[in-house]
């Protein structure tokens, strides 16, 4: 009898990276699902150089409002310099408390523990954010919060940022050797409510939001903030898909419990 091969990821259901993405491998292991076909999802890619415009899978050049419905997502480029990103990524890299996750990702929660059957958190494991965070969160408020500065489409969300208070923080490590990726998801917004703020590091990849058979692939550059936010958040599954991410890439996302 053949021996079966050792699995060697956290993968499980339809989530896959390189080492379980052959489907003769995920033949031999019953908590691993075949990979679904999305051939015929209409894929609209936002511009680099034009985020009010999209491209259709036959090259046209489209408006993003005119097509779609789908809003509140915003990005804030080179929101930290290099010199902060190093800082962040060498505290963060030294931590020692990265674990495997699925679909060839490693990740640090900093948060209270959640039980997400019974849909409760459980807050004195929490021990607050990494110290090297501060500055960032800081100035979101000093400076989105009060209106100082806008999005890289021009937009003032000022009033988005009020009342957000970070109790969360979810640092995600990408390695294109692993094959990683996320799959398009919709965030609990039980726990993490309706804004989600990310930083994006080491890389520059595009996030996939997702919807019917439809999807929005938008850029996201190194060292850029981006807020999920409004119909980008409440109606649009979102993900990363594995030929998005070239190196490493690293983003730590922070939250409020709504």
């Amino acid at each position: 009898m053949e021996a079966l091969p050792e699995k060697k990821c956290k993968c499980m259901g339809i989530r896959y990276c390189n080492f379980c993405k052959d489907p003769d491998v995920r033949k031999h292991f019953k908590d691993l699902y075949p990979l679904e076909d999305t051939t015929s999802i209409q894929t609209y890619n936002v511009l680099p150089t034009d985020l009010f415009k999209c491209s259709s899978s036959n090259g046209e050049i489209l408006s993003l409002d005119e097509i779609l419905d789908f809003s509140g997502f915003h990005v804030f480029s080179d929101f930290i310099t290099e010199e902060m990103e190093n800082h962040v990524v060498t505290q963060l890299q030294q931590s020692g408390k990265w674990v495997e996750s699925q679909s060839g990702r490693k990740k640090i929660d900093f948060g209270p523990q959640a039980n997400f059957k019974k849909q409760k958190i459980k807050e004195g494991h929490f021990k607050g954010l990494p110290e090297c965070m501060k500055p960032v969160i800081e100035k979101i408020h000093s400076q989105i919060g009060s209106g100082l500065v806008k999005d890289d489409m021009g937009t003032d969300i000022s009033e988005k940022v009020k009342n957000f208070e970070e109790v969360e923080m979810n640092v995600l490590e990408y390695d294109s050797e692993r094959g990683s990726n996320i799959a398009p998801h919709m965030d609990d917004l039980w726990l993490w409510g309706e804004r989600i703020f990310g930083l994006n590091l080491l890389s520059e990849t595009s996030m996939t939001f997702t919807k019917d058979n439809m999807e929005v692939v938008f850029p996201v550059k190194r060292r850029q903030l981006y807020l999920i936010s409004g119909k980008s958040r409440l109606e649009w599954m979102h993900g990363i898909k594995q030929e998005h991410i070239t190196g490493k890439r690293m983003v730590c996302k922070r939250v409020k419990q709504e």
